[in-house]
């Protein structure tokens, strides 16, 4: 059964996993990492940071993240 932002393909809500609720208990939000997220480039004596769409980042999502 696939699932993609907690539903089900017939739209019905995916059961959660430890993980989900341990997040939840956090007040944490739990991502997947089946689907495409941030990833971190080499660029230079650096990194550069790219969205799943291959766009840089925002500035406050990059200071989130480092």
């Amino acid at each position: 059964m696939l699932q993609k932002s907690g539903l089900t393909i017939d739209g019905e809500a995916a059961p959660k996993n430890g993980a989900q609720i341990s997040a939840e208990d956090a007040a944490l939000i739990y991502v997947s990492d089946t689907e495409p997220g941030i990833r971190r480039l080499k660029a230079g004596k650096g990194f550069s940071y790219r969205g799943a769409d291959g766009r840089p980042v925002s500035d406050a999502t990059r200071a989130r993240i480092e």
